[in-house]
């Protein structure tokens, strides 16, 4: 309607490869690529965006998945310095639930994870998330569950570094309704 044309190309597999957008078919600018390979860490999807017009700069994401299509390492260029990678973590149990996630690190930096265990339900027993200062102790939340009068309670107890005794504690009660449209 406006006259702004965008552009896409694909591989043999429909996988997109490039998009470009312009004024006129022959005034496309490529504002995105995409990029699908492998290396010693495993397969990965690149996906580079056009950020300055004036300087051709890129910015770029890679994410990496495992043979169940989860993602597992997310790494993007830092804003300060284009050349550093900040990278994402994260670790599923046997189930395909995260069981942990690091905070975002620079490359050649040592990841920090935050934890999760589960239940059999899948419900979530212990969330360890560790401080952004090295010298703070982790934060622990537990979890318990119990079910008296058609109703799941939960107690939440929070806990600081090793003390045994929790800084907060609260309770919530979970109530079901039934589906009142079961075909929808």
């Amino acid at each position: 309607a406006n006259g702004h044309i965008t552009a896409m190309s694909y591989d043999v597999l429909g996988r997109p490869l490039t998009i470009s957008e312009g004024e006129t078919s022959t005034s496309l600018t490529v504002m995105q690529k995409y990029t699908y390979a492998s290396d010693s860490n495993g397969a990965y999807h690149r996906n580079d965006t056009l950020t300055s017009w004036d300087a051709n700069q890129w910015g770029y994401e890679i994410v990496y998945t495992d043979g169940l299509n989860q993602e597992w390492r997310k790494m993007t260029n830092s804003p300060e310095d284009s050349s550093v990678s900040v990278i994402q973590d994260t670790v599923y149990d046997g189930a395909g639930r995260v069981a942990q996630q690091s905070r975002t690190y620079r490359s050649g930096d040592t990841p920090v994870f935050a934890t999760c265990t589960f239940d059999a339900q899948s419900r979530p027993l212990t969330k360890t998330s560790p401080s952004l200062d090295p010298n703070v102790a982790p934060i622990t939340i537990t979890y318990e569950y119990s079910y008296a009068s058609g109703r799941t309670q939960i107690t939440e107890r929070q806990y600081s570094g090793s003390n045994s005794t929790p800084s907060q504690v609260s309770s919530r009660e979970l109530q079901f309704y039934p589906n009142t449209e079961p075909d929808a």
